[in-house]
Formats: structure tokens, sequence, C-alpha cells
């Protein structure tokens, strides 16, 4: 543009002083043609500048438009609104988690007046047995009571502090969703459900119907469902004539704690407070059986199919599910071994869902 502007100034220069020196040849109005010629060029020379800045301008805000819709596109997708209708929508205002004031140590005492239990029972225990179960501080439901509190013997078992109040409770199924997403877990098993937290309405294979439904599941494992707060989802069932694995390996008592938590670490649980839960549950028990050598496997897959099935909407990218199987072992008893595959790697969307049966 300013040389464009320097030409013009130069060229009526030029004409000027060529006017000069031709002025008496000149009739009266022999001036204007010149000064005609450079106010075209003039007119001309600003329309040009005119439209190459509009020109300018257009070009920036269409490079602006592409960018934002270049944006808008690579916006992670979240799955909100029940599971029967998926659509794009912003990501949602998530509440923010209530504290789990007991944190699930099951060998410690427990304040019921400042503790709530999520996921476990707030059980008041005396002389090794149940005395009482307050409901109203256990996020685990109503239908267990003192006689199977009494039957699993989870006083003696986890009161280790002696007489009072003990959060006591297991988790089973742990949801990793990459983005905040709504869940539908089903529970499909032959036996009875006869517990859960949250409360699920029945067990089935149909995911309209049974299991817990519109479950929002937070990318660290919190879990937030009807207005409360989960790590888990949990559900004990009653199952009778589990078959024995034929395949195994020996864990003897003076090394249990060590061996199982290796065990289960290449079973895909990875994180540490999976394992400490799994510890805390299993190894008391298994200390109170009679042999000093178990046997430890797990449950084969048609066998697991058939005790207990997990249903999850939407389907995982990885799903790490087993049953792991615990016996006394005779003295002089061999076991075939059980080699185990790699450790899974947790991929995309990861759904965990763990149990354990103590065989004959």
């Amino acid at each position: 543009m300013c040389q464009l502007t320097l030409a013009l100034e130069k060229l009526l220069i030029k004409r000027l002083n060529k006017g000069m020196r031709k002025r008496k040849k000149l009739s009266r109005g022999g001036i204007w043609p010149p000064l005609l010629f450079i106010g075209l060029l003039l007119s001309a020379s600003y329309v040009l500048s005119t439209t190459l800045d509009l020109k300018s301008a257009t070009d920036t805000t269409e490079s602006y438009i592409i960018q934002k819709e270049t944006n808008y596109s690579q916006k992670e997708n979240v799955q909100l609104g029940t599971l029967d209708l998926v659509q794009n929508t912003p990501t949602p205002v998530v509440p923010t988690p209530a504290a789990d004031v007991c944190n699930h140590d099951m060998f410690k005492k427990s304040d019921p007046l400042k503790c709530f239990c999520t996921g476990a029972w707030l059980i008041h225990c005396e002389g090794d047995v149940c005395k009482e179960i307050n409901y109203s501080k256990s996020g685990a439901g109503t239908s267990y009571t003192c006689k199977e509190v009494d039957a699993a013997g989870w006083c003696k078992l986890f009161a280790k502090e002696g007489d009072g109040w003990y959060c006591i409770g297991k988790p089973v199924i742990y949801l990793y969703p990459e983005v905040p997403t709504l869940v539908n877990v089903a529970v499909a098993t032959e036996g009875e459900v006869f517990v859960s937290d949250p409360p699920i309405t029945y067990t089935t294979t149909d995911m309209t119907k049974g299991g817990w439904k519109n479950v929002l599941a937070l990318p660290g494992g919190t879990l937030l469902h009807q207005g409360k707060t989960y790590r888990e989802l949990f559900y004990e069932s009653i199952t009778k004539d589990v078959k024995r694995p034929q395949k195994g390996i020996v864990i003897e008592k003076t090394t249990l704690e060590k061996d199982l938590l290796t065990f289960i670490t290449q079973l895909g649980l990875t994180k540490n407070d999976e394992q400490q839960e799994f510890l805390d549950w299993w190894v008391p028990q298994l200390k109170n059986l009679s042999s000093e050598k178990l046997f430890v496997s797990i449950l084969e897959k048609d066998e697991k199919k058939r005790l207990d099935q997990v249903f999850i909407n939407p389907q995982p990218d990885t799903f790490i599910e087993f049953i792991v199987y615990f016996s006394p072992l005779a003295e002089n008893e061999t076991v075939e071994p059980l080699i185990l595959p790699p450790t899974p790697k947790r991929i995309g969307f990861t759904a965990i869902e763990w149990g354990g049966v103590i065989g004959d």
C-alpha cells in the first residue's frame, strides 16, 4: 500500500512539472485532463486499499470460525441421562463425595456418633458376638442381622480392640471410567443375593429391570447413587456345591499375607486400597482355619459363570473378574500347579469384580 501511494505521488509531481513547462501552449481548460487523470488514480488507489483491508478481515474471521469448530469436535463425550438413550451432553456438575470417616478399618473401633460405614455395617461387638447393628450408620442395607454376623464369626475375627463398635464389610465391584459416566450393573447367580449396597432390586440379565441403575462413576473410582457416595458396589450371595478347581498353589499361614498379596496383584488388584480391602477381609478368616497350609486357586470360567455373572453397561474396555477359592490342605496332599497369566493391563474404562469362597 505504501509503495503504491509513493508511485502515485511521483507520477503527480512529474505531471505537474510537465504541465508547467507546457503551460503557454495549453488552452484555458488544458490543466484539467492531467488533474482528472491523477484523481482517477487516487480513487483507484483508495478503492484497492479498502478492498485489501476487507479481504484481510474476512480471512481472519473464517480462520477463527474453523478453529472454534475444531475445538468443539474434540470435546469428550460424556454418557448421561438414563442408559435407554445416550446423548452427547456437557460434563455434569458432580457433587463433592462425602468422606467415609470409618475408612473400612475393620480391626479398629469406630465412633457411632461420628462414623458412617460406606459399603459396610456398623456393628457392636461384645464378647466376640454381635449385640447390635446400627443400620442408620450402615451403608450396606438392613437385611444382614446379628445372626448372620455371628455365623460368619465377624466379631471374633475383626474386633481386635475389644468390645465396641466396628465397621465391617467387604467390596466387590470397582468402576474406573475415563470420564464421569452413568453405568448400569446387574448380577446373575444360581444362588441368592441376600445383601447388597446400594440395594439392588433383584438379580437378572435384563439390564432394564434389575441390578444397580444409573450409577455415576467417576474416574478415581468414587460412585454416586441416589444421593449417596460409595467406593464400590457390594453384594454377597449364598451358593452351594462349589466345584473345587483342579490346579492351585500352596500358601502357608506363616507367609499368608505376603503370598496372598502377590497372588491378587498378579490377578489384577494393583491399587493399594483394593489390595488392602481384599487382605483385610480374607486374611483373618483364613488364619482361623485349622490347617497350617492352604490350597488357593481361582474358579474356572464355567464355574464362575454358573455361580456369579456381572453385566455392565456401557461395556468396559477392560474387565478384571475372578473368584478366589480357598480350602484347608492336608499335610501330605499334592497340588497340580496353577500357572497364572500376566497381570492384565488397565486400558480405557476398567471394571473389577472380585470375590472368594472357602471350600471343604
